[in-house]
């Protein structure tokens, strides 16, 4: 037949992921979460695209579906092939990816935030990324979520380790640490920030530590862009009060769409 089923002990999404990785043959890879519902038609969608254009990574949108009620349009893309790859979430599903992408990677065991490693590697190393204006899957809104439910608990800080384990591996696949590099490392910035802003006080200023290290480690004599260059100075001059109110407020910014 042409569906095997693996069964081994439990390793969380990364060991699931990884296994199929292992034994697949195909030319293109879709991974799909058991709580999202892919939409009709989504995998002629993507892989009509993929052959089309020849491409290693398709986006497609999703709609959110909440616990209760009916699903609602969520995130769409212009079909088009994409220029920047930071308007492209790092989440795996959605997205048909050609296989020789992962002949050298796999999912961080053992960590949340796993799907960093779609933008901080993936997404660099794809030459040509493609996105289709029709969504392919279903979100689910899960208040239990990793997403949601992070927030305050000491696990949040993953959100720094898979950073700095993702940066020490950029590397390893022939990545450079350039400006789009640096773009996507201050936007973990303001993320890990924000899973990380509810443990105790001292953590924080931790973390703005460590922050800054990295900076300092990969980033040096990089140009900071200009959206986040009040961010960079704020980290390598160690101006820690400054970094928290950013932090609050180009969040804010973001989220408002400015």
């Amino acid at each position: 037949g042409r569906i095997l089923a693996i069964r081994q002990e439990n390793k969380g999404h990364s060991g699931a992921r990884n296994a199929g990785l292992e034994i697949c043959r195909g030319e293109y890879i879709l991974f799909h979460d058991s709580d999202d519902t892919l939409c009709p038609g989504a995998l002629e969608a993507l892989m009509t695209c993929a052959k089309e254009k020849n491409a290693d990574i398709v986006a497609g949108g999703y709609d959110c579906k909440p616990q209760e009620g009916e699903p609602y349009p969520g995130l769409r893309f212009p079909a088009a092939e994409v220029t920047d790859p930071e308007t492209v979430p790092g989440m795996t599903c959605g997205k048909a990816f050609r296989r020789s992408l992962w002949a050298k990677l796999q999912f961080p065991l053992g960590y949340w935030y796993e799907d960093s490693v779609i933008s901080q590697i993936l997404l660099p190393m794809a030459r040509r990324i493609y996105a289709i204006g029709t969504p392919v899957f279903a979100y689910l809104l899960n208040p239990l979520g990793v997403s949601a439910a992070s927030q305050g608990r000491p696990k949040s800080l993953e959100s720094l380790y898979v950073t700095r384990r993702l940066l020490k591996e950029r590397e390893f696949f022939g990545l450079r640490y350039d400006q789009d590099a640096y773009t996507h490392f201050l936007h973990m910035v303001l993320l890990t920030y924000h899973r990380t802003r509810l443990l105790p006080k001292d953590v924080p200023y931790a973390v703005f530590l460590c922050q800054r290290q990295l900076q300092s480690t990969y980033f040096s004599g990089v140009s900071a862009p200009k959206s986040y260059a009040s961010l960079a100075e704020s980290l390598e001059k160690g101006r820690f009060r400054n970094y928290l109110w950013l932090c609050e407020t180009l969040w804010l910014k973001n989220r408002m769409g400015g």
